[in-house]
């Protein structure tokens, strides 16, 4: 039955040669390509419920598989809804927070790798790091990104304020040391998503209005184009994406992740936490081995 499973997966997760990009992509079964996302260009994702957020995130997170399984990419989740969405990968994570103190400790500890990294770029005398198995990119995946905000009581609204600022920081200065975010949310307005000023790619599955499609993509993107109120209920994973760097709108539709699939690529895998294992720390500039560190 494992070897069934695994056979499906490679079926349906098939990318072609190293040659097509950036690992992190998704195929897009409207046009039969695959999509890459330029690594270090944060995404934000936002789509009604029902839109194939949660299905787009695993197409994405599955295709990281080789990476993962080399150990030239870790997987951090975030999760405040009771990690119902991500705890599904299990050990597939680096790690899975799913509250705000544990997501305040992980954020916190890739802000410091972040700054480790950098010093080492620094001493170096280089401008961005090379992604392998003492470096790996590092991909932080927010499931409703909405719930970093609007805490009632005052130690939870601190909480709340501590974690976007370690996010805020990450997003504006992890580009160059290997860190990707991918924020989802259902809502796009900016109380809902204070930080999608920081992410250059805009993802638009099924919105309830054009009002929302030009809160997030822009007027130039529906413009040119793009119409995500306009998707129906039952079609769902069709979107669009749009590219602010290059002012370039993509109409797609995302292929449909079984279950099937997900619980294979959990059960493959053990999790390493490489925050808190010494012997997945790499050394640091000057020999040292840093803490925290990655695999």
């Amino acid at each position: 039955m494992t070897n069934r499973i695994e056979r499906f997966i490679g079926r349906l997760l098939h990318r072609g040669g190293s040659d097509q990009g950036s690992p992190l992509c998704f195929y897009d079964i409207l046009h039969r390509r695959w999509i890459h996302l330029p690594l270090g260009q944060h995404v934000s994702l936002v789509g009604s419920t029902g839109a194939g957020k949660s299905n787009l995130i695993a197409d994405l997170l599955l295709n990281l598989r080789p990476e993962v399984d080399s150990g030239t990419a870790l997987i951090y989740g975030i999760d405040l809804k009771n990690g119902i969405e991500l705890s599904r990968f299990d050990s597939y994570l680096a790690d899975l927070a799913t509250d705000m103190d544990k997501t305040l400790n992980m954020l916190e500890q890739l802000s410091r790798l972040m700054d480790e990294r950098g010093e080492q770029l620094r001493f170096e005398h280089r401008t961005s790091t090379t992604m392998d198995t003492s470096t790996p990119m590092i991909l932080i995946v927010i499931d409703e990104a909405a719930e970093l905000v609007g805490a009632m009581d005052k130690q939870s609204k601190a909480k709340q304020e501590r974690i976007r600022t370690l996010l805020d920081r990450i997003l504006r200065l992890g580009r160059a040391t290997g860190f990707t975010v991918i924020m989802a949310s259902q809502d796009p307005r900016k109380e809902a998503l204070p930080l999608r000023d920081r992410c250059p790619m805009r993802i638009a599955l099924r919105l309830n209005s054009k009002e929302e499609a030009i809160m997030l993509l822009g007027e130039t993107a529906v413009k040119a184009g793009a119409a995500p109120w306009l998707i129906g209920v039952r079609q769902a994973g069709t979107g669009y994406l749009y590219d602010r760097d290059r002012h370039q709108v993509i109409r797609f539709r995302s292929q449909r992740i079984p279950d099937r699939a997900v619980q294979g690529i959990r059960d493959s895998h053990t999790r390493i936490d490489p925050m808190h294992d010494e012997k997945h720390k790499p050394n640091g500039p000057y020999g040292e081995n840093p803490t925290p560190a990655a695999r």
